[in-house]
């Protein structure tokens, strides 16, 4: 079934290619793994061992497009990270059935200026590591074939349990010292912000700020990659968009959002002098010069010890 992919008006037949051959290179890493193991292999490994194979880097990125087209592939995902497996029954020619999609998909979509891609967390399937019951009996405990009434009848309720007892509301009142039930919430919450006692919103600030070292080093080794080399007199230009890809790609493995990355990089943008942030024609530029990591860090480094 094993056949070339079709033109399309606007994205280059080598786009295509590159996308069937990533499936070749996928397959095979994940083949090679079932041979030794039954266990599902975490995604970002296949994929690594994919690009090792392809000679080219095959992300999650790539991965989203394929799944777009067809559902190769499924994805798990727990606590612990996101997982990768061949589908429930799996075709002998699994590049051609591919193609075939493809190309339906490239007939179909010829005014399509990009590749089609769904989001990772839009397919994958929860799973969880379920947590083993166990039921002991001691001696005195263990069950038995015959049970007296009287063993039974220790088991009701005592008739006192659902008498109404009637609250006096002066008694109440005096109990919280005339407080009512607001005024008691709020004095509760005053209390446990004196105790030190961390917010949702306080947490989520923290792991932000906890994140800036790891997206800060990403940054920076694309501002030394830039097509603009880095020099004392321009700025290199980035774009949010392909800064959240290699997040993705590279480091994040609980699949941060958007937004929160986005967050993140304001949060450097605030700290550091070197960082400016510019909306271009709905696109998020970050324009940054005279990195020195070792410098920059310290300062991150401090900020975020601050929020602790």
């Amino acid at each position: 079934m094993s056949m070339d992919t079709s033109n399309h008006n606007h994205i280059p037949k080598h786009v295509f290619s590159r996308l069937r051959s990533n499936v070749k290179y996928i397959d095979s890493t994940l083949s090679l793994h079932f041979i030794n193991h039954v266990t599902n292999p975490p995604a970002h490994e296949i994929l690594q061992q994919a690009s090792n194979l392809a000679q080219w880097k095959i992300n999650i990125s790539d991965l989203e497009n394929i799944l777009a087209i067809s559902p190769m592939y499924k994805i798990y995902r727990n606590e612990h990270g996101t997982y990768i497996s061949f589908p429930d029954t799996k075709k002998k020619d699994r590049v051609g059935v591919f193609t075939e999609l493809l190309n339906k998909w490239i007939s179909s979509h010829q005014d399509d200026k990009s590749l089609a891609k769904i989001n990772l967390c839009d397919v994958w399937i929860r799973t969880t590591s379920p947590r083993k019951i166990t039921k002991s009996y001691s001696s005195s405990s263990s069950p038995s074939p015959t049970k007296s009434k009287t063993d039974f009848a220790d088991l009701r309720n005592s008739r006192s349990k659902f008498t109404f007892k009637e609250k006096n509301a002066a008694e109440e009142s005096n109990k919280h010292q005339g407080m009512s039930l607001l005024e008691r919430i709020k004095m509760k919450e005053k209390l446990n912000n004196a105790k030190g006692v961390i917010t949702k919103e306080e947490k989520h600030d923290r792991y932000l700020a906890s994140r800036m070292k790891p997206i800060y080093n990403i940054i920076h080794q694309l501002y030394l990659d830039s097509e603009e080399k880095p020099t004392s007199m321009k700025p290199v230009s980035l774009s949010l968009t392909k800064i959240v890809q290699v997040v993705r790609d590279t480091c994040d493995e609980t699949q941060t959002d958007h937004d929160d990355i986005r967050r993140i990089v304001q949060l450097i943008n605030d700290r550091l002098t070197n960082f400016a942030i510019y909306e271009i024609s709905g696109m998020t530029i970050i324009r940054v010069s005279h990195l020195n990591r070792l410098e920059d860090l310290a300062k991150l480094g401090t900020t975020a010890a601050n929020q602790t």
